[in-house]
Order: C-alpha cells, then structure tokens, then sequence
C-alpha cells in the first residue's frame, strides 16, 4: 500500500484501565496476548494480598511509562527520528518503535552503520498514522477503527495486525471482558518495557551513559529515565555539560543499587529490604523518582513490627520524604513503647533519641514505667549520660507517679536527682510492695457501668483507676429495665467517652472528658452528655471498633425486627456524622471485633440469631480503602462473646460461649499473614498455682509424657488442664483459682484478665491476673482501690500519660464512703 523510504521502529503499550461493555466511538484498550487468566479480587489471608499487590502496582506503573512516552511523542522530546505522511511529520523514538514491532526491529538493525534520521509513507491518511502511533505507544484505539481497512492494512504492514485479530475476539457477541482484558493489557506492557530493558543490557539505541563511582559506563536511553526521573527529565532538556557530553556522572548514587534501579526503571521490578532500602531511598530521593519512593514508603509503613522497629525508627528519622511513615511511627510507638524500651537497642541511643520518646505524651504507659525505662537508660552508662538524665528528668510527669515509690527509687537506688520531684499520695496503708508491683500498669482504667439498688432506673456510668484512685461518677444514665448491660458498646478515644444506651432505643451517648469527673461527689457527672441520632436504626449486641477517626458499629440485634443483621455504621468523631458502609457476609450479633494495625477489621464468630442459637465459627476481614468483607480462615470452634485482642502481630481469641452453656476452654491465636490459626488451651476462668504461692503460678503444666506432646503442639506457650487432671496428677499441690466473670485484654505485652466477681462482691481489691503469652507464667495483683459496688460489665484499658494526667488533676483519696453516689 505504500513505500517505506527509511528504516524505524517503534513500541505498542497496552492499558490496563477498563473498557465499556458495549461498542461504541470510545477508545478501547487491546492488547497482543491471549492470556485468559482472570484478576481475581483478594478473598483472604496478608499472603496473598502481598503476592498480588506488587503485580498491581507493577501494571500501573508500566501504564505511566508507556504513556509518559506518548506524550513525549506528542511534544517532539527526546525523539530521534521522523516519520512523514503527506506532508505531516510524526517524530518518534526508535527504541519504543523497535521494542513494539518486529517490523521496524529489522529494518533498524539491518543498517547499525548509518541510521536514517526520516521515512516517508505513500497513500497513507495522517490520521492514520496517529492511530497506528497511539496503538504502539498505549494500545489505545477507537471501536469503530477496527473495520478501517486503511488502519488495518498499515497495521498488517508494520507487522500489528495481532493487535486487531485479538481484540476482534473479545468483542464476539458484543462481550469485553475487562478483566480479561487488564490481564492482557498488563503482559503487553511487560513485553514492550521488557525488550526496551534488553536493549539497556545490550547498548541498543542507547544515547547517553551513566558513570558510576567505579568507573563503570553504562549505556541508557535518555527517554526511558526522563519518563521515569523528573530529575532526568530536567538534566537532558537543559544546555549542561552533561547533555552535550552525553555522559551523567553517577557517582553519587551507590553502585550496590544501581542494578537494581534501573531494573525498576525499565520495568517497574525491585526486590525491597532493609538491606538496601536506605541506598534506595537516597537514590529515589535526589533523582525525583517518586514512582521508587512511594513503593519504598509502603515497604517501611508495611514493615512497622517489633521486629523491625529500630530499622524503621532509623530509615524515618533520617529522610524527610518518610514524613507520611512519621505519624504511624509515632501510633506504633504509643502502643508498643514497653516492648521497644525493653530492648537491647533502646539502651544504646542518644539523648536526643530519648528525648523524642519521652516528648511523646499519646504513649499508652505508667509514668512510673517511663521513670523506669529512663533510668535504666542512664544505668547503661552512668558517667557519660549523668547531666543527659538530669536534662531528661524534666519529661517525666512526675505528678503521675505514686509519691511513696519515688521515695523508694530515692532509698533503694540512690537517685538523689528524683528527691526535688514529688508525686500523687495514696493510702498511708497501701503496702510499698503493691506499688512497686504495679508499676507497669498504674495507667490502667476501667470503665464501667453499675446498678446500684436505690436506683432503681438508672445506670452509673463510672470510671476507676484501679492502681491510683478511687471510683469517679461520669453520669447516671436512666433506663427501663430491659437496658442490657452486657451488651453494652463502650468505646474511648481522644476526644471523649461513647457508649451505647439504652436497650430498648439504642442510640450512641458522648461525654466529652470523662476523665475530669470529680470522686465520689454528689451531681459529678461530666456535663455535657450528647445523644448522637444515628443515619440509621441501631442495634444492640452488636461490636464497636475505632479505627482512625471513626467508630465502627458492626453487626448485632435489631430491635425493629428482633432479628441479626449484618449491617455496619460508621461515625466521624470529628464531622460527627453517621455513614453506612458495606455489609459484613453474613448477620451475626455477640460478635468480637479487633483492630489489626489500622488497616483491617476483623470480626470473630457471634450467634446466628437462629432459634437454636447457634454459634459461629467463621471470620471475616474488612478492608476500609476499598470497603469491602470477604471471608478469612474460620476458627477451630464456635464462640460467641469472646475476647479478642492484638499482640506481637497476631490476634487472640479467648473465652465467650459455644451454645448450650457450654464454655470454650482454649484460646485460639490467628495470623493475619498466613492466615492460619493455632490453638493454646487456655482456661480463663480457671487458674492452676503451686499450693502456697498465690501470686504467681503457670499456665503450663506437664504432669505426663502425653500432655508434654499436647502442650508442645500448642502456640504461645499457653496451655492449661482440666482442673480434674490438675488435681488428680498433682493432688496436694496445685491451687484451684475460679474466676466466674473474667474480662480480658492485652495490656504492656501481657494477657490481663480482670475478675469481674471481685468487683461485685464487695471486696476492697480487685483481682487482676498478668499472664506472659510467651511463657505462660502468671501473677496475681490486687488493685489498691475497690468500689465496693455491683459493676459487672466494663473494659479495661491502659491510659496514655497525658489522659492520666487529666484523670490525676483532681486526684482527692478515697474515703471509703458510697452515699455520695
């Protein structure tokens, strides 16, 4: 159909973006190869999800290349060589037409010795031409070229007529498969950035060179790294050295990497560690490859574990372009603090390091523990940090700390810097050893809701400091008598207290600063309390979890229809509105819920709401970036009202019902990861100790060659018998503790269970149980202040220093009187 005067080539690029159902005048994208395989959405389980994401962001950043490319086309830069038709001139780059075509390939390399700069087609309609150039370029075409004999026969031509014949099979019966379609899209890209990569490696079409600090050259293709670099980009369209050299000095980039970065470059690949993602970030950094940094910026914010904390701390600290890492460094801190001072590391940095721990007041710790950790960092090296510990002295919130136990810090370890502090006083009779005990966890609150009999239609929303200070009223809230307590969501946050009331209308109730109400003082209660109108109809028994600034209310009972639903509401703490999000799969109420790492909500079991009650054993995980549910590994059994929490990366489930009064007895530890689970047989409401010792015992027990087999096979190290096995193989010897109405948490690394009977029998303590997850030891502490009230529902949770510090302000000692509440 016409005559080709010169030699060129040229690259197709295909987009992965979708593509209409029906034919119409729209552009359409179409690709070379027949892959059938479907992209399928994640279903469940952090291992897939890591070996998908990669492949998707790989495919979006070949699009970006490819058509970063086009647009240079469009706009004549970096091009090399001119096609003609009719009098219209199309500048192109020979490597993209070369990696695209087989055709132009040949014609390319049959004359290395003296490329041609121009070619001119014959009887060819400019228009035409465009459509073949985009096509190459970004695998873009209209539908209703597809019949244009003009563009099919110059497509048959340059040897792109597949292009056409494959797409032509998708449209039969007027059916695109779009996802189908991304498939293709996405191997017509790997093909075309592949073959540009393999004329990098073989100094094809190259026209300028990198020299590293060695002395080695390498050959690159200045397109191909403006495309990608806006720091090249700006290099080769200025009149520097460089250019007319045409050679970049690239000492200031570590040799190590450069490999691996212009594999990135050309295809979009890198393998990312903590080996070389500092000489990555360096690189990425000073040549503006934002597309390298933000996948760099996601390996760290995925990377956040204990594990790997101080390599973390280190890349953030050092690079202003983590900034976005910054503030989920600092969440990851305020939660994980006793894990991160208790390491080997912490003692080995400097004051400033230090001092950016201890400026953090968001950390959920005791201050008496950050006074420990302190010291123990200045122990490390008492010459050299003397006048550092006296700077780092002034951080520590002194009024947060029993006055008693700095004494004690002052007698028993000769700190003579601690005598000019003072703290908050306790009860004359408060044992020194109690206190020292429960350094660790004077940060622990518990709120509650009470029924006391003289009021008789209301609840006592409360809150106590059950290692500090007395009970303190929040609000009566009243009720009729149906108002179910237990299952009653009660959520804190920063900006105040939400809880669920009452049962037979449920509605969110707010009060802000619930931690500024006054002890046992008549008409206390923190005003202002604000009834939030939800969007939609409440339910009851349902799950409540925060993730970020929002409160999720998941599942539960419907009062309208006396059914479970499945349903979930979102409310903005700081819009104060309510929205709907996606359901969850199935309805369940008395369903446990957690928050994994701010990214995903999972749900745990809960009863049908069938007329047999049954319990669940499935488990779901939501996705808030793209809303969606979709099902994970189910538990070993069934269990409603369980607990649930977070600890070294993977979630426990302990405890709840199965039906039928029936109690699970062991305590199941899901990995989100590999999306497995293990079980540790764990009996929270019995506890096995040596006769004698009723501060400490174990949960491991391994009387017999069999259980030794049994505990073995069991995760954590948690494992407990039967209490007719414990007695009968160690009769005489072990304790039996019963705890009738336990609630469970994960407090500074340890299991904490509160036994609930303590509370509402009237006693002066309350016990609280510590269990090592590691291990399996356990300890018993009893609080040093006990309302003697009927609270049997609450949560416990650990205060951050600076809500202590509100709830300490107007500390007054308990007198021991009730009638004031």
């Amino acid at each position: 159909m016409g005559s080709i005067l010169s030699k060129c080539s040229c690259t197709s690029a295909a987009s992965e973006r979708e593509v209409p159902l029906q034919p119409s005048n729209v552009e359409i994208s179409i690709t070379t190869s027949n892959d059938g395989n479907d992209l399928r959405g994640l279903q469940a389980g952090q291992e897939k999800v890591s070996s998908e994401e990669p492949k998707s962001l790989k495919m979006s950043y070949q699009l970006f290349v490819l058509e970063t490319l086009n647009r240079y086309r469009q706009e004549n830069r970096f091009t090399d060589f001119t096609i003609r038709v009719n009098g219209k001139n199309f500048p192109v780059h020979r490597n993209v037409l070369a990696a695209s075509s087989n055709f132009f390939s040949d014609l390319f390399s049959e004359s290395d010795s003296s490329q041609p700069t121009d070619c001119e087609f014959e009887k060819v309609d400019p228009s035409t031409m465009e459509n073949i150039l985009n096509i190459l370029y970004t695998g873009k075409c209209k539908l209703d070229e597809l019949n244009n004999l003009s563009v099919l026969s110059l497509a048959e031509t340059l040897g792109v007529q597949e292009l056409f014949t494959k797409f032509a099979e998708l449209l039969q019966g007027n059916k695109i498969s779009v996802t189908k379609l991304r498939v293709l899209n996405s191997n017509n890209q790997d093909a075309v950035l592949t073959r540009l990569s393999s004329f990098q490696t073989k100094g094809l079409f190259c026209d300028v060179t990198l020299t590293t600090r060695s002395g080695k050259v390498v050959p690159v293709h200045k397109n191909v790294l403006a495309a990608v670099s806006c720091y090249f980009e700006g290099l080769f369209r200025s009149e520097m050295r460089e250019v007319h050299e045409k050679n970049v000095d690239f000492g200031v980039i570590d040799e190590t990497v450069v490999e691996e970065l212009l594999n990135f470059v050309y295809i979009g690949e890198i393998n990312i560690s903590f080996h070389n993602a500092r000489n990555l970030l360096q690189a990425s950094d000073y040549l503006l490859i934002e597309h390298l940094k933000r996948r760099i910026i996601d390996f760290v914010k995925d990377s956040s574990t204990l594990l790997n904390f101080w390599l973390v701390y280190s890349l953030v600290r050092s690079f202003d372009c983590l900034d976005e890492v910054y503030q989920e460094m600092v969440n990851f801190v305020s939660i994980h603090f006793w894990s991160i001072a208790h390491s080997s590391e912490f003692l080995c940095i400097t004051e400033q390091d230090v001092r950016w721990f201890l400026s953090n007041d968001d950390i959920l710790s005791s201050e008496a523990q950050m006074l420990e950790c302190l010291i123990r960092w200045y122990r490390h090296s008492l010459e050299d940090r003397k006048e550092s510990f006296r700077r780092l002295l002034n951080l520590i919130h002194m009024g947060s700390i029993p006055d008693q136990y700095l004494k004690r810090l002052v007698a028993d370890q000769g700190i003579d810097e601690l005598t000019r502090f003072s703290g908050y006083r306790l009860d004359d009779d408060v044992p020194i050893e109690d206190i020292l005990k429960t350094s660790a966890y004077h940060n622990v609150v518990l709120f509650g809701l009470t029924h006391r009999l003289h009021y008789t239609h209301s609840y006592n929303l409360c809150y106590w400091l059950p290692f500090a200070g007395p009970w303190s009223l929040i609000a009566r809230i009243p009720h009729n008598k149906s108002m179910l307590a237990n299952g009653t969501p009660l959520v804190y946050t920063s900006s105040g207290l939400y809880v669920q009331v009452p049962w037979n209308n449920p509605k969110l109730a707010f009060h802000r600063n619930p931690l500024t109400a006054r002890h046992l003082m008549p008409n206390s209660g923190v005003a202002p309390t604000t009834d939030i109108e939800p969007s939609a109809p409440m339910t009851f028994d349902c799950a409540a979890v925060t993730m970020g600034k929002f409160i999720y209310l998941i599942g539960g009972m419907s009062m309208q229809e006396v059914t479970e639903v499945k349903t979930v509401q979102r409310y903005d703490v700081e819009k104060q509105t309510w929205s709907p999000v996606a359901d969850m799969l199935e309805p369940r109420y008395e369903l446990s819920a957690v928050n994994f790492k701010n990214r995903y909500i999972f749900v745990f079991g809960g009863t049908d709401g069938s007329s047999h009650r049954e319990c669940l054993k499935t488990v779901e995980r939501y996705d808030p970036h793209i809303d969606r549910w979709s099902y994970v590994s189910s538990m070993h059994q069934p269990r409603s009202s369980a607990f649930a929490f977070v600890h070294n990366e993977k979630i426990y489930v302990i405890g709840g019902e199965r039906g039928e009064d029936v109690i699970p007895t062991d305590c199941e530890l899901y990995d989100p990861v590999t999306d497995d689970w293990q079980v540790a047989r764990v009996q929270v409401n019995t506890l096995y100790m040596p006769k004698g010792q009723t501060e400490q015992g174990s949960f491991l027990y391994h009387p017999t060659t069999e259980n030794r087999e049994l505990n073995a096979g069991c995760a954590g190290g948690l494992s407990v018998l039967s209490s007719t096995t414990a007695q009968q193989d160690q009769e005489g010897r072990l304790d039996e503790a019963k705890i009738t109405r336990p609630y469970v948490t994960c407090i500074n690394g340890s299991i904490v269970i509160l036994d609930f009977s303590t509370c509402a029998d009237g006693q002066r303590r309350a016990d609280f149980y510590f269990v090592d997850p590691d291990s399996g030891n356990f300890r018993i502490l009893q609080s040093l202040f006990a309302w003697p009230t009927d609270i049997s529902y609450g949560a416990v949770m650990p205060l951050s220093r600076r809500d202590m510090m509100k709830a300490l302000k107007d500390y007054s000692v308990h007198d021991g009187s009730i009638d004031n509440l």
